[in-house]
């Protein structure tokens, strides 16, 4: 049967990455990648405002974050309305098929099919309800890992890119992600009425998300993701979760298409014996077995 709809005008795409004054390492480390991808003729630094210089309060992270959240807010209130315009923070890094996904051919595409889309993450630090799911779409998609006669870049490469709505998985991050036209016109309205200047903007994003004030797509594996969890400009300070951080982020970091980049010998020290019982262990080894033979593996 024909596909009888009009073809869709093609799309308008431009990007930025945000980038503060005083990070020219990560200036030129973001212009780099994005010149060795080919992307650097439509994504673009933007000038991120700076905590440390424009803050007011005593608090140098609480300073961090409303300075990020403005970074945000501000470029996506002064970008193109007529634009899908991709969003990077400055410490991220890229897969090698960041342009096969991300083109304005693509993009298109996805908005025929998911016209309703406000926003399309390229990661997410996930809920960890949900960690098994995405990392089996991502194995899935990259079958290349699980050959032991692959190695190098090729062992990254993924088939195709599986496309979720993550109403409940999204957790948090604002590290690369798209906003399309509509998402404009609704992040518009969303933040004139936000109240609260001192939430990040990636837990904005997840409430929005929940309450379905924000409509969402996460691409499974991921094409971008920041390369290290505590490598942040914000002056944050230690914090007991910091075991919990770095476990989900590497968690995150195996959903890349591309090298993981994770130190497996340095995680065995935060591991300990969980009080799991017989039953679930078992459950997860048959879970794993059932996901092979479904996968085609």
């Amino acid at each position: 049967m024909h596909d009888r709809r009009k073809p869709s005008p093609q799309m308008k795409l431009d990007g930025f990455f945000i980038n503060l004054d005083r990070s020219d390492d990560r200036r030129r480390s973001m212009e780099q990648q994005l010149a060795d991808l080919g992307c650097d003729s439509f994504i673009k630094r933007y000038p991120g405002i700076d905590g440390l210089i424009s803050g007011t309060l005593d608090d140098p992270a609480e300073n961090g974050v409303r300075a990020c959240r403005r970074s945000h807010t501000e470029l996506i209130l002064s970008a193109d309305e007529h634009s899908s315009t991709v969003i990077l923070e400055d410490d991220v890094t890229f897969s090698a098929q960041f342009p096969e996904v991300v083109n304005a051919q693509v993009f298109q595409r996805m908005l025929d099919d998911y016209p309703d889309t406000d926003l399309f993450f390229f990661e997410c630090y996930p809920n960890p309800y949900y960690a098994a799911t995405l990392l089996s779409l991502a194995e899935k998609q990259m079958p290349q890992r699980a050959r032991a006669d692959v190695h190098g870049p090729q062992r990254h490469r993924f088939t195709s890119l599986s496309v979720v709505r993550p109403t409940d998985i999204y957790n948090a991050s604002a590290a690369a992600y798209l906003v399309t036209p509509k998402g404009k016109r609704t992040l518009r309205a969303l933040f004139a009425a936000a109240t609260d200047p001192a939430t990040p903007i990636d837990i904005l994003y997840q409430r929005w998300i929940k309450t379905g004030a924000l409509n969402a797509l996460l691409g499974v594996p991921f094409v971008a993701a920041p390369a290290s969890l505590f490598r942040s400009t914000i002056a944050y300070p230690e914090t007991p979760r910091r075991t919990e951080l770095l476990l989900t982020h590497a968690v995150r970091r195996l959903m890349f298409a591309g090298d993981p980049e994770v130190d497996a010998n340095a995680l065995e020290s935060l591991r300990t014996d969980v009080p799991l019982s017989p039953e679930y262990r078992l459950g997860i080894a048959l879970f794993d077995q059932l996901w092979a033979r479904n996968a085609g593996l």
